[in-house]
């Protein structure tokens, strides 16, 4: 695997993670409240925010190129990322952009093993980083959720008040 883009990868995700501060400690907090302890909770939010290609060795998991393949059109590298778990996720990383265009897991719902691909698009480069604008889920081909982003904004100044109790 290439290491310029590994290193790419690995910039654009410490800048993400600068953007995406308050829900991460949400998350924080969340994790606390269901009995996680503190340091459950601060290495269930050191791995969300990490992203699982940052330090990935360091994390006991393994990735692998597997090839390139069309995705949408746009020639991806296809890295198989094997998690520490065991659990295994597709992630493909367009060729020219070293963005990565889409993620393929398996997961349980109601007991039956489903597979989904989420797939990232219309990237913007907002404040020098860039950001994924449009995410789409599919099971089974079928479109299950699509969420288009309209507006980031990067340290834009918040009210104290939206902070108060009602």
């Amino acid at each position: 695997l290439p290491d310029s883009m590994l290193n790419r990868r690995v910039e654009e995700r410490q800048k993400e993670i600068l953007r995406t501060l308050s829900d991460t400690l949400d998350l924080l907090t969340i994790s606390v409240e269901a009995g996680l302890g503190f340091d459950g909770a601060v290495a269930k939010v050191t791995e969300h925010m990490e992203g699982p290609l940052v330090d990935y060795r360091r994390k006991g998991h393994k990735v692998e190129l597997a090839g390139k393949e069309k995705v949408e059109g746009v020639d991806a590298y296809k890295l198989k990322l094997t998690l520490k778990s065991g659990e295994v996720k597709y992630i493909y990383i367009n060729t020219r952009t070293h963005l990565e265009v889409k993620q393929v897991t398996k997961r349980l719902d109601h007991g039956v093993e489903i597979e989904v691909e989420l797939y990232y698009g219309d990237y913007k480069s907002v404040g020098g980083i860039i950001i994924a604008h449009s995410y789409e889920a599919r099971v089974e081909g079928q479109t299950v959720q699509l969420t288009a982003i309209e507006k980031v904004e990067i340290n834009s100044r918040i009210d104290d008040d939206i902070f108060k109790m009602p």
